[in-house]
């Protein structure tokens, strides 16, 4: 029979199964939720890269799409100063510094968006070019204001007075019966007149040829006027003539301050307004060109940054997936397949099969304890089975110790018991003999008291 260290085969322990059962749980359950926090951190990255990359194509479809406004809200300006340069109403002013207005809204609100230095410095530019726009159109109110307080003083109020004083010149010296000055006076009337038809085809058209027509017709009213007054003798026509004629280098001046102001209107309208409309659309367009092109490469970005982030998803859940089935496995050997030797060795021990191998006590989890209490309890069965079988052994002995006891007390009775017999026996022949002896004594003493 082997004893208890020859029963027992231990083999080496690793690291892992020294572990303790909580321990190696809690490992793997530690590795599962690292596995997991990795994969969510990978899943993070992707979805904070999709998610940056989709606020920047918000911020940059933002940028696009309040450009555009932009652009819609400058062209209606310009058209609204269009308006105003042909019908000066103080209503279509509002309504342009109305479209500026919304125009600046937009464009601050699409530079709030910007992250690319060329946009800021073309926004900046076009910043900028509102405000000579806008000044621009100040001074084209300022100067169709002026111009239209002059229509209406000098064109409309003074001409129509000038007008006025020919015709009762023409009346009176045709009352006067001079026909020779009144055949004057009505040339004199006739060509103002044409004269202010003239002017209002100027005021409406503006055309060069008519205002070099209105300066020679006026010099020569003036001057036909001038000679009709000096050939009048003094007295109220005359007067009021002279004072006509007064009035008509006010009313040249008028005309050339019109002339003036349209070309500035003109000039402001083409050069200021229709300029800078011009580059304010340009750099618009440049702006939405390079939106469109920034919106293309996040699209790009974006569709690439999903690949990679599927790609990693993909490959660190099926890491994680092998590492967690590695570590299950794992786990698992470490803990049933000692166990189930363990199990199967405390059977065979049930059964009294003390020669069944004890192992892993070196360990120093609970199994490595389980293992060293059932090696206590196989030696202490050994001892026992030891002792058992030394209690046989001496029951054994003494059960020999008393046969042969019994077998000399027996030998020895029967010695004794035979010793006294043949003594008996001796005596009982003596006695026998002696009695026959005493029978023949008697017998012959009978006999000889016969005799006698």
């Amino acid at each position: 029979m082997m004893n208890a260290t020859s029963q027992s085969q231990p083999a080496k322990a690793g690291a892992f199964a020294n572990l303790r059962t909580a321990t190696k749980i809690y490992t793997g359950f530690g590795v599962t939720l690292a596995l997991l926090v990795g994969l969510g951190a990978v899943s993070w990255t992707g979805l904070r890269s999709s998610d940056d990359a989709l606020r920047q194509y918000a911020a940059q479809s933002h940028v696009a799409m309040a450009v555009a406004e932009a652009d819609t809200n400058m062209a209606d300006a310009l058209g609204s100063a269009e308006e105003f340069v042909s019908s000066g109403s103080p209503a279509v002013a509002d309504r342009f510094r109305s479209d500026v207005e919304k125009f600046r809204q937009k464009l601050d609100s699409a530079t709030a968006r910007m992250t690319r230095a060329a946009d800021l410095q073309a926004a900046q530019e076009i910043a900028a070019l509102r405000q000579t726009l806008t000044g621009g159109f100040d001074r084209l109110v300022a100067a169709r204001t002026e111009r239209d307080q002059i229509i209406a003083s000098v064109v409309n109020t003074l001409g129509a007075d000038i007008r006025r004083t020919l015709s009762d010149t023409v009346k009176a010296e045709k009352d006067g019966g001079n026909l020779d000055r009144t055949v004057r006076a009505a040339e004199v009337s006739e060509q103002y007149l044409l004269v202010r038809v003239l002017v209002a085809r100027f005021v409406a058209e503006t055309k060069a040829e008519d205002l070099e027509r209105i300066r020679k017709d006026l010099t020569d009213v003036t001057a036909k006027a001038e000679a009709l007054r000096d050939g009048m003798a003094d007295g109220p026509v005359k007067t009021k003539l002279a004072a006509a004629v007064a009035k008509l280098p006010a009313y040249r001046t008028g005309i050339e301050r019109i002339a003036v102001l349209s070309g500035d209107l003109k000039s402001l309208n083409t050069e200021t307004l229709g300029k800078a409309g011009k580059e304010i659309g340009d750099k618009i367009g440049v702006i939405r060109t390079q939106s469109a092109d920034i919106l293309a490469q996040l699209e790009r970005t974006a569709a690439t940054e999903v690949a990679t982030a599927e790609s990693r998803g993909t490959a660190v859940t099926v890491v994680a997936l092998l590492a967690g089935l590695l570590l299950a496995w794992a786990i698992s050997r470490a803990i049933t397949r000692p166990l189930g030797t363990i199990t199967g060795a405390m059977g065979r021990l049930a059964q009294g099969d003390l020669s069944v191998a004890v192992t892993d006590g070196e360990r120093r989890d609970e199994i490595g304890a389980l293992a060293r209490s059932l090696l206590v309890f196989k030696t202490n069965a050994l001892e026992m089975e030891r002792l058992r079988r030394a209690q046989e052994e001496n029951e054994r002995k003494a059960a020999e110790h008393r046969r042969e006891t019994m077998m000399q007390m027996a030998d020895t009775f029967e010695s004794t018991v035979k010793g006294i017999v043949d003594t008996v026996a001796n005596a009982a022949t003596g006695m026998r003999d002696a009695a026959t002896a005493l029978t023949a004594t008697a017998h012959e003493a009978s006999e000889r008291s016969l005799l006698v």
